[in-house]
């Protein structure tokens, strides 16, 4: 089976061909010519070719996907950079993902799985939130990427094409190398410091609740889609896990599976002033996971995930 992955100098995607290839798939990672990903690319594997992708032609779309079986959709402007061109995030985590479809049924990929955000849903994550929560988050990522997911559902609907739209929450884990852009991410970012600093320091808000979901999960969740028959199903899913806690509750988690890792102790500080948020733990955020859960595709790998990053931090900072 030929997996296609755009995105393909991205954290996520890196990991994500990693993952497959060590499951016997071949991976065609698809990389734009501005990306830096000669850097950052530490992956090599027979079962492994790497294309250039030209999102301004879609004859060359055409030609980087033919002869694949699935689509694992990462491309896609990030928050900032969303917030920074509005016009631009819809340009192409909306549009290009219109450019990709209508290029993918022309071949005989049967299978399209679009990488979206728990951020579709709202600007404060409180209160429960599943599958059935509108999507209102004025955002232009938010907004942009759940065009992008409309795109997605239109084709569905309209061909033979058996489509997935993964909203993911936090992610984190190690990346295949040091340069990837991933170390902003809260848990990677503590675990860094631990190695590089000495000490974790937190300067957001110890009280708010987020869902932090490992790569490895996500890997297993995507493996299961990509092997599991071609029959119509649900489309949209929430990916991230059980673990909804404060900033506070995973610093201190950290904390301890360092010191229970390594026989270490490190300080935390809290370098956070209130700005009339949230003061007490009272707003709680619930990510349920509880449609993905049923399918049986979804494994929790948090605990290893951490130590994972932790003994990758120690060798690397």
């Amino acid at each position: 089976m030929n997996i296609v992955i755009t995105g393909g100098s991205g954290y996520l995607a890196l990991r994500a061909a990693d993952y497959l290839i060590n499951k016997s798939l071949k991976v065609r990672l698809l990389v734009s010519k501005k990306s830096n990903f000669q850097t950052n690319n530490k992956l090599e594997h027979e079962n492994l070719t790497i294309k250039t992708i030209d999102w301004e032609s879609k004859e060359n779309i055409q030609e980087t996907i033919d002869g694949g079986d699935v689509i694992l959709h990462f491309a896609g402007m990030n928050a900032n950079d969303c917030f920074n061109n509005p016009m631009k995030a819809y340009s192409f985590n909306a549009l290009k993902t219109n450019d990709l479809l209508d290029c993918v049924v022309r071949t005989s990929i049967k299978k399209f799985i679009f990488f979206s955000t728990v951020h579709v849903y709202k600007k404060n994550l409180i209160g429960l939130i599943n599958e059935n929560t509108p999507a209102s988050n004025d955002h232009p990522y938010g907004t942009s990427n759940k065009a992008g997911e409309d795109f997605v559902i239109n084709y569905q609907a309209k061909n033979e094409l058996d489509c997935f739209i993964l909203r993911l929450s936090n992610a984190f884990g190690a990346p295949l190398n040091i340069n990837q852009n991933c170390w902003s991410l809260l848990i990677n970012n503590i675990c860094r410091q631990i190695f590089e600093d000495g000490k974790i320091v937190i300067h957001s808000d110890p009280n708010q609740f987020r869902n932090f979901v490992s790569i490895e999960s996500i890997n297993n969740v995507i493996y299961n889609f990509i092997t599991m028959d071609n029959t119509k199903s649900d489309i949209v899913y929430n990916v991230g896990s059980d673990n909804t806690l404060t900033i506070r509750q995973i610093a201190e988690y950290i904390k301890n599976k360092y010191h229970s890792t390594y026989g270490k102790k490190i300080n935390i500080d809290y370098n956070f002033k209130y700005k009339n948020r949230f003061k007490k733990n009272d707003i709680k955020f619930e990510y349920s996971i509880d449609k993905i859960k049923k399918t049986g595709f979804y494994k929790d790998y948090f605990d290893k995930e951490v130590i994972h990053l932790l003994k990758f931090c120690k060798d690397n900072f």
